[in-house]
This record gives structure tokens, C-alpha cells and sequence, in this order.
């Protein structure tokens, strides 16, 4: 496809699906073109703002926990830290607590709103990474 353009390794494009774009230097964006039924990923972005202040009105103490996930945060590069415990011990109203003064990128599996789907989750994860992201460097 670079082909035809006036400086071959100049350009990097994509196009799948009728959808497609040119990307310049510096990762500039030339042209952008998608199919009718492209829905942007911002669209996918599920607010669960109702739910996370629900479920943190009632949130105190558990100190011991927060402090083991900054210590896990903060000498952790990468990695999981698991919160385990029976149904209503608090669990949700933690990580919710976290959500509200932190802003963390956040998903909860609401399965009495349907919301329980692994590309539910992969899409609102993305859509809330991207505009904090800056553009991958392409190869």
C-alpha cells in the first residue's frame, strides 16, 4: 500500500475492514476512514458513577488494605493484588472508595445490569485509556 506514496516508509497505513488510516511522522494523523457502522470507542464508555456512589456512602476503615495496595503499588511494577472475601464483607464498596478519591481506570461486572461481558470490559478500559495515552510508537 506504500506503495504509491511519494516517499515509501514515510506513511504507515491500515486499512481492514473498510475502515483505515494514514499515519505521517510524529504520528500524525492524515486521513481517517471507517465504515458505516464504526461507533467510536468513546461511545463504549460506561459511566458507573450511580454505582460506585452507592456503593462508597457507607465505605470506613479498612486502613490495612489500602495501605498494603500502596505498598503493592508502589514497589510492584506490574503484577496482581487480589482482594478476596465472602459475599457483602465490602469488597466493592473498597474498590469503589478507590474509584471516587483516586480516579482509577475502574470496571465493575454488574451482572443485574448486563453488565458482565469480556469486551464490555476490554472496551471500557480502553475508552477510558486512550485519551490519557499518548499514540503507540509504531514500528
Amino acid at each position: 500500500m506504500t506503495d504509491d506514496l511519494p516517499e515509501v516508509g514515510k506513511y504507515v497505513t491500515s486499512i481492514r475492514d473498510a475502515r483505515g488510516i494514514v499515519i505521517g511522522n510524529d504520528n500524525t494523523i492524515y486521513q481517517t476512514f471507517l465504515s458505516a457502522g464504526y461507533v467510536p470507542l468513546a461511545h463504549r464508555l460506561i459511566s458507573f458513577t450511580a454505582f460506585i456512589e452507592e456503593r462508597a456512602k457507607n465505605f470506613v476503615g479498612r486502613r490495612f488494605v489500602v495501605e498494603q495496595l500502596d505498598n503493592f503499588m508502589k514497589h510492584s511494577p506490574s503484577g496482581y493484588f487480589i482482594i478476596k472475601g465472602e459475599a457483602g464483607i465490602g469488597k466493592s464498596a473498597l474498590i469503589a472508595h478507590l474509584v471516587k478519591e483516586r480516579k482509577y481506570v475502574h470496571h465493575f461486572a454488574v451482572g443485574t445490569q448486563g453488565i458482565n461481558r469480556a469486551g464490555q470490559f476490554l472496551e471500557n478500559i480502553c475508552a477510558q485509556l486512550m485519551p490519557t495515552t499518548s499514540c503507540v510508537k509504531l514500528r
